[in-house]
């Protein structure tokens, strides 16, 4: 539908009810009316018309009120049309005003508070240097090539568009978050987006307990992050499991902001596969903006492994003989579905083998200036032993 096509019938809808003027209330019938075969399930006609004034009989012709011409304004396309809708019917039924002649001032991007930016060369190095994730390394360089590609074009007069917003699918632990971050900071490198800025919410931050609280909560959240890359972490949380659940309204708000602020937002959102294509396919708007995904392989326990003796190299700490046979062993007994942590199961391991060693050389109180030098096969069976005993996804090994 058009806006054309909804402003003859809000017209023709005041008309026949005697309104001297065409209202708000006007354009929500129109919008009820031409898009009846989307939102039936969640509104109707009938529902609409109590809260509508009587017909009355008049030979007057209505002129558009200012508050109906700022709706017309908002039914840009049919996800933003029915994005405001869903908006003003929650508004209509709280008993507060939907006749609104102005929308509200738009706030300045937020200051940056991200490092300062860094060269896409320094940042693919960083990227580089993670362990595994060889798939994911190539497309996150095809992103960067096809929106450098993009810009190119647009110096010629024949811009492309193709859409900044990317879905990350992996269980957790294969490095979602931290690759969205470099993706920020490649993106604010060849001036995608104009700050390194990193925003992370789940769906409490996005969705209200109550009627009218969810839109205000996407629009705060938003707010904080343009000028950089919004990343929604276990997305699929959003999914609606019935017609009055709030992730309606979460998406749809989260939709029409993306178009809004187009230039200066990138939304990343990230879970596992099945669910976040499911995810994806719940809103119109939302599939016809994600449209690029990128899918985190489980690590194999070489990998597991490096992670492992990446981290306590940091601490300047290494592994005995017998300790890293063990570890490896024990390693190799994994099987990397996603249900057993991925790096989280690793990192998990060195907190509790430091224990072990920090309990086994300051037990008695004195130490000498070679402590926390050496993990131990003991420090790797202590770690084992209270990670299984661990509710899942962590309970994955056993002591021998």
């Amino acid at each position: 539908m058009t806006r054309a096509d909804i402003t003859v019938v809000a017209y023709t809808i005041a008309v026949n009810r005697g309104a001297t003027t065409v209202d708000t209330i006007h354009v929500v019938l129109a919008v009820v009316q031409l898009y009846d075969n989307l939102i039936r399930d969640w509104i109707t006609l009938d529902q609409v018309l109590a809260y509508v004034p009587p017909a009355t009989k008049t030979n007057t012709k209505p002129m558009f009120s200012d508050a109906a011409q700022f709706a017309l304004d908002q039914c840009t396309d049919d996800d933003a049309t029915i994005a405001w809708l869903q908006q003003t019917y929650q508004r209509l039924v709280a008993g507060e005003s939907i006749d609104i002649t102005a929308p509200p001032a738009p706030p300045a991007p937020p200051v940056p508070v991200a490092p300062e930016r860094r060269s896409v060369a320094e940042v693919f190095a960083d990227l580089d240097a993670l362990i595994g994730l060889t798939p994911v390394k190539q497309a996150v360089r095809e992103i960067v090539a096809r929106q450098q590609a993009m810009a190119f074009l647009a110096t010629r007069g024949t811009p492309a568009v193709f859409s900044k917003h990317l879905v990350f699918t992996g269980a957790p632990g294969t490095g979602k978050t931290t690759v969205a971050r470099y993706v920020g900071e490649l993106y604010a490198a060849i001036n995608v987006l104009p700050t390194t800025s990193f925003i992370e919410v789940s769906r409490a931050d996005l969705i209200g307990q109550f009627i009218g609280q969810t839109a205000p909560k996407v629009q705060d959240v938003v707010n904080r992050a343009r000028g950089g890359v919004l990343f929604i972490d276990e997305a699929y949380a959003l999914m609606p499991h019935h017609e009055s659940d709030y992730g309606h309204e979460a998406l749809s708000t989260l939709v029409q902001l993306m178009e809004n602020y187009r230039d200066d937002l990138v939304v990343i959102m990230a879970g596992y596969r099945d669910e976040m294509r499911a995810l994806i396919n719940v809103n119109p708007g939302l599939r016809s903006r994600m449209t690029t995904y990128i899918d985190f392989p489980d690590y194999v326990p070489a990998e597991l492994g490096k992670i492992f003796t990446n981290i306590i190299a940091h601490y300047g700490i290494t592994l005995t003989p017998e300790a890293l046979e063990y570890l490896t062993t024990q390693l190799g007994q994994v099987f990397t579905t996603g249900e057993y942590g991925n790096a989280r199961y690793v990192r998990s391991l060195w907190e509790h083998a430091f224990t072990s060693m920090a309990l086994r050389e300051f037990a008695d109180g004195s130490y000498s200036a070679d402590a926390l030098r050496q993990l131990t096969r003991a420090d790797i069976t202590y770690a084992i032993t209270k990670l299984a005993a661990m509710p899942a996804p962590l309970h994955t090994l056993t002591s021998s």
